[in-house]
């Protein structure tokens, strides 16, 4: 779906939203006997309007050691060509992935952010480092409209002395286009590139 439609359907809901924080916040102020419910209309809308716009930006990066393992697989053996890219279908998602072989060191590669770095982990497998950077939505910065798909991510192994690869990849499940448009669900170690 592409941002204008999202927006346009996002209206309805947070004009929804704001009549009831509003009805929350006079509530409380007239003093109304039923207190409990009115700062439940202050706080329900403060979350879901924090799960639309914010959450899905920064999250760890849902693989494993054995999703390292796998990635190293799928790499052509003599980084020839220096660029290839596939896709594998697992149980109710699915993952595009796009790599690219450079000359270099993955330890000498500059860092992003802060909250980047916090969720960003590194570890070695066979000797060989590699950098998970953390995954966001794919709907872009935090307050854009556009509805959540999937997450992206990029992964860097050193592959030997002198090459690394950074992969890109795409994970797009159902759940997320069944719950786009309201928040970016969690996204948990359960994927596969050779499925």
């Amino acid at each position: 779906m592409d941002e204008v439609t999202s927006g346009l359907f996002r209206i309805p809901f947070g004009f929804i939203l704001f009549l009831m924080l509003i009805t929350g916040i006079i509530g409380m102020l007239i003093k109304s006997t039923k207190k409990k419910f009115m700062v439940t209309l202050i706080i329900i809308p403060l979350v879901l309007a924090y799960t639309m716009y914010f959450s899905g930006y920064y999250r760890r990066a849902p693989l494993t050691e054995k999703n390292v393992q796998e990635i190293i697989e799928i790499t052509p053996s003599d980084f020839s060509p220096s660029f290839f890219q596939g896709n594998v279908k697992n149980k109710n998602s699915m993952i595009y992935y796009y790599g690219q072989i450079w000359h270099g060191n993955v330890k000498d590669l500059e860092r992003g952010r802060f909250f980047e770095e916090l969720f960003t982990r590194r570890g070695t497998l066979n000797d060989r480092p590699y950098c998970m950077l953390p995954v966001q939505s794919d709907k872009g910065d935090n307050l854009q409209i556009a509805w959540h798909t999937g997450y992206i991510g990029i992964i860097q192994i050193q592959l030997d002395d002198e090459h690394y690869l950074e992969l890109e990849y795409n994970i797009s499940r159902d759940i997320d286009y069944y719950l786009g448009f309201f928040y970016a669900p969690p996204i948990l170690p359960i994927y596969s590139f050779t499925a």
